[in-house]
């Protein structure tokens, strides 16, 4: 498939920025909807802002200039500079992304409190 001139026009005003680059985009990214992918857009939401600001994970937004934000990704910087990550590390990473699948509830306010919810929930049985 080749890209017609008109599709070309459309992608050319599309802009591709980091979640941190715009302060508006912090309240844009709340507008932001997909029923695909609806977990990882409400890890998005929660978290997106504070690990970027903590430079675990580069966000970014590819939005329209009226500023309406049409898809997200993420890149974790230790994939790109760090070595490859433990087996502890990658088993917290499951049982996050577990927790969220799982549709809880509970409202949590960083990463950190869904670890210690893990390790609450595992010990009482």
């Amino acid at each position: 498939m080749r890209i017609t001139n008109e599709q070309k026009k459309v992608l050319d005003d599309f802009i591709c920025e980091r979640l941190s680059a715009d302060v508006f985009n912090e309240a844009m990214i709340h507008t932001f909807f997909s029923k695909r992918g609806s977990s990882l857009v409400n890890y998005f939401k929660r978290f997106g802002m504070k690990e970027e600001q903590d430079g675990k994970t580069a966000y970014y937004v590819i939005k329209t200039r009226q500023n309406e934000v049409l898809m997200f990704f993420s890149m974790k910087y230790g994939a790109l500079f760090d070595s490859l990550l433990d087996e502890n590390e990658v088993q917290k990473d499951c049982q996050r992304l577990t927790i969220l699948l799982e549709g809880e509830k509970e409202e949590f306010l960083n990463p950190y409190e869904i670890q210690l919810h893990v390790k609450t929930k595992h010990k009482k049985g």
